[in-house]
């Protein structure tokens, strides 16, 4: 925080302020030159699409408002900030010298330049009357007119002008260099900020989580770590979609474990997923689904599979391994049939021209756009939680033709979006996409699930599904139903 506020401050107090900002542009310049090799990693990890591009309207909407940060609840959080903020704008404007103080005398100078090269009485150094403290005597209160008064009476005024510049431009530097002088106000007030920042500093207990290692370590990460290295670990529930917070929390989790067994891990990222996280994300939420399994061996490596929870159905290429109280673990049997792992991380890095099944990602033609929603069936109630909400779609490929929905990226494929409108009738961006497991054959029905997340407002709200192509902006159905969303304190 101390560099900008200093260079912005430094540019509000410089006397030039063209060339003050065009040296500061250029230290921050030579600044991201020196950083450069820092950030190439992370320039490399925005080109393969590691490092997801935000969309601004998104971002705008969904983040906090200025005005929500003047809420008390808010402010109770963030009032440590603000003496801290306001002691380092006190201090860049304490260190940047004031721009008059070191150029009131050459003003002064300039202006009896050229009276000096006029007169000849001027012309020889004039003593240094200023360093005296003591007052200069007043002019003459009234001169009589003409020019034989006049003119001798201009040395005079030149002089007592010169020393009056001097004895101001002594207190300007003075002042610039002492600041202003001491009151109590001034005393009083930076005792306050004294005392408030010390108060936002203050040791506070936090609220902190079991990290279950070394001998409280559970016992399924035990029985791992004695287990030969044969291939990844997969821990369930999961993150689900972009924005799972939930998910996202017991992926932290299972990431701080893996040290306890050091086995590859599926699902071992939080920030910034790599792009093949979303692919593997639509089969692993599915599981044990069979075709969703299919997808994940056709894949990936993936040799155990930790159940936190209720136990899974007998699944046709899950063998059960260990059990300790609620978790199940499985070891994955099923032999890989496609050939899709080697196509994994090509298909990553950049846009495919087709899908894991061989389908065009290529925009639809209007031939091919012929789309139904046939079912839009929502819970009877939500609730404003930061988790995703599965909502049961049933649509028809209506058109001849054979629509692309399984491939790593998401460029050019088929699936299922959706958009929030509130009670107050503002409408919301679009969103998360919701991928489908296999390319969708003319005349196919498909009976999905499309994750939504609630809007936080209590009412009915309208939940319009829709059918797109990523990457075409119009839709190829859409289907809107009531939504009841409710809080917690008045759910029943």
């Amino acid at each position: 925080m101390a560099v900008p506020v200093y260079a912005l401050a430094r540019l509000a107090r410089a006397p030039g302020p063209v060339r003050a900002a065009a040296g500061l542009a250029a230290g921050f310049a030579a600044g991201a030159l020196v950083v450069l090799p820092v950030a190439l990693p992370y320039l490399h990890a925005r080109a393969e699409n590691v490092i997801p591009a935000q969309a601004v309207g998104n971002v705008a909407v969904f983040a906090w408002q200025p005005a929500t940060y003047l809420r008390p609840a808010i402010l109770a959080g963030v009032l440590g900030i603000v003496p801290v903020a306001v002691l380092l704008c006190g201090l860049a404007a304490r260190l940047v010298p004031r721009p008059g103080a070191d150029t009131a005398a050459g003003a002064q100078r300039r202006d009896l330049g050229t009276p000096r090269r006029r007169n000849p009485l001027l012309r020889r150094p004039l003593p240094r009357l200023a360093r005296r403290r003591r007052a200069a005597p007043p002019l003459p209160g009234a001169l009589p007119a003409g020019p034989r008064l006049r003119e001798p009476a201009r040395p005079l005024a030149l002089l007592h002008r010169r020393r009056g510049g001097a004895l101001g431009a002594r207190r300007l530097r003075a002042r610039a260099r002492h600041g202003a002088p001491l009151t109590p106000r001034r005393v009083a007030a930076g005792a306050l900020l004294a005392l408030a920042c010390a108060a936002s500093a203050a040791p506070r207990p936090s609220p902190v989580v079991a990290a279950h290692l070394g001998v409280d370590a559970p016992p399924v990460y035990r029985w791992l770590a004695r287990q030969p290295d044969q291939g990844a670990v997969l821990e369930v529930p999961a993150w689900q979609i972009e924005g799972d917070l939930p998910g996202q929390l017991a992926s932290g989790r299972y990431m701080v474990a893996s040290t306890l067994h050091w086995h590859p891990l599926l699902n071992g990222y939080t920030a910034y997923p790599p792009p093949t996280a979303e692919f593997l994300a639509a089969a692993i939420r599915r599981l044990p689904d069979p075709e969703a399994l299919a997808v994940l061996v056709d894949s990936v490596d993936v040799r155990w599979i930790v159940v936190h929870g209720v136990p899974w159905p007998e699944t046709p290429g899950l063998a059960p391994a260990a059990r300790f109280g609620d978790e199940q673990v499985y070891a994955v049997t099923r032999a890989p049939e496609r050939p899709w792992r080697a196509e994994l991380l090509p298909r990553a890095r950049a846009r495919a021209a087709d899908t894991l099944e061989g389908t065009p990602t290529a925009p639809l033609g209007p031939a091919c756009r012929a789309g139904r929603l046939l079912e839009v069936t929502p819970p009877a109630a939500m609730f404003p939680v930061p988790s995703p909400i599965p909502v049961r779609v049933r649509f028809a490929n209506a058109s001849p033709c054979r629509w692309p929905a399984l491939g790593v990226r998401r460029d050019g494929l088929v699936g299922l979006t959706y958009g929030w409108t509130a009670p107050s009738g503002r409408t919301f961006p679009a969103g998360a996409f919701t991928r489908l497991l296999h390319d969708v054959t003319p005349g196919e029905t498909v009976d999905t699930t499309m994750l939504v997340f609630p809007g936080g407002e209590p009412g009915t709200w309208r939940l319009e599904a829709r059918l797109v192509q990523e990457g075409v902006p119009e839709a190829l159905a859409r289907q809107s139903v009531p939504v009841e969303l409710k809080l917690f304190s008045g759910a029943r």
